[in-house]
């Protein structure tokens, strides 16, 4: 039974190794998160994605003419928020670093707390599309599509994407804030999707690692701002998922684990 619970184990490191080096493959639009962390020089040539393309100031000024004033406010809300937090960004900040003018955002959304609200269902929808890319849950593929998981939100945590809610969540205080609604409902989700696909692949209390999980990420999003580099937090996050991960493998029981004098 150990030399079970050892080869498990392994079975599972390896499997969230793979998808680690799977899903981080190079490309043309991608951060090159390896080459600016010393403790990634073993994997040199692997890339975070970088997928949620929020904009400068004077790039949005450049594209004025050619990207809607909705999206250009809601991504300079985004580069804002996720920069100087939401109490920290007016609606005049917003206005013109989206080169639009007040009456304008106000005519899309129609006030502040809205624009977070709408702005934060949109970052919900790119951590849906990490479940897209995830696909089909399936017993013999579950901890490679773990694995997957937590390499997306490694490269989220780099990027800041995947750290919109959760930052949101730990500023706003006010329950009747429309935007609390729109974290509720995701974090619920996003537990039942990450507990499925722990009991999938056979790991031990799949809502309990579930929760950890997403606790330890909460975490480093929350603690990203404040230290120096997002691509260490990202480190220590992969390194701490993939070890919960592998502790939750099977195990044999208490009792048969018990020896007896």
């Amino acid at each position: 039974m150990h030399e079970l619970n050892h080869r498990v184990n392994n079975e599972v490191a390896a499997a969230i190794s793979v998808a680690f080096l799977a899903a981080t493959r190079s490309g043309n639009d991608k951060l090159s998160a390896m080459d600016r962390r010393a403790g990634f020089d073993a994997r040199d040539g692997e890339h975070f994605n970088s997928h949620f393309n929020v904009s400068s100031e004077s790039r949005v000024q450049q594209k004025v003419g050619k990207i809607p004033p909705r999206t250009r406010v809601l991504s300079a809300a985004a580069d804002l928020f996720l920069r100087q937090g939401i109490a920290g960004v007016s609606v005049e900040a917003i206005a013109k670093a989206a080169a639009t003018a007040k009456p304008t955002l106000y005519r899309h959304f129609a006030s502040k707390d809205e624009l977070v609200a709408e702005y934060l269902r949109e970052s919900a929808k790119r951590l849906d599309a990490c479940w897209v890319e995830i696909g089909p849950l399936g017993s013999a593929s579950a901890p490679v599509q773990l694995g997957t998981w937590l390499t997306e939100m490694s490269d989220g945590l780099v990027n800041g994407w995947a750290c919109h809610l959760a930052n949101a969540a730990a500023e706003l205080k006010e329950k009747s804030h429309p935007a609390q609604r729109v974290i509720k409902a995701y974090k619920a989700l996003q537990r039942k999707r990450l507990t499925r696909l722990c009991r999938t692949a056979g790991l031990r209390n799949p809502s309990i690692l579930a929760h950890a999980l997403l606790l330890l990420f909460d975490g480093a999003c929350i603690t990203a701002p404040s230290v120096a580099g997002r691509i260490d937090i990202s480190f220590r996050f992969f390194l701490g998922g993939k070890a919960m991960i592998a502790a939750h493998a099977k195990a044999p029981s208490a009792r048969r684990q018990v020896q007896h004098p």
